[in-house]
């Protein structure tokens, strides 16, 4: 997995910071990890979580369920592109957190549509 910082900007869509309430759920085998989706766009999400110091086994193999209060769309094929130790951002003691960027694959018209309601709900 390469660093974000590592990385050049790759981006292809604009990407909307998102109001306080907006979850993901990554789903891949048994491993699920819920997070806070700090911005969207049309091909993918940043988000934040506890680290549990768990990695996906296959980080192409990823679905996504975006929630908020009214929301909750599932299944939503991903990959993992990059996961990153948030310095200094701990929520309690001993408690650290991760920041972890989602690429969006293969989404059918009906997900993509989805995704278009959920940005468009979830936008600061």
């Amino acid at each position: 997995m390469s660093s974000k910082e590592n990385s050049q900007e790759q981006r292809r869509y604009k990407r909307h910071s998102t109001k306080s309430g907006a979850f993901a759920l990554l789903k891949s085998g048994d491993l699920e990890i819920l997070g806070s989706v700090k911005d969207i766009s049309s091909d993918g999400i940043c988000l934040t979580h506890i680290d549990e110091n768990r990695e996906f086994n296959d980080s192409s193999s990823i679905t996504v369920n975006l929630i908020t209060e009214n929301i909750y769309y599932e299944n939503f094929p991903s990959k993992n592109l990059w996961a990153i130790e948030e310095e200094g951002k701990f929520v309690a003691a001993r408690v650290k957190m991760r920041r972890r960027g989602i690429q969006f694959t293969e989404l059918t018209q009906e997900k993509q549509l989805q995704l278009d309601e959920f940005i468009k709900t979830t936008k600061k």
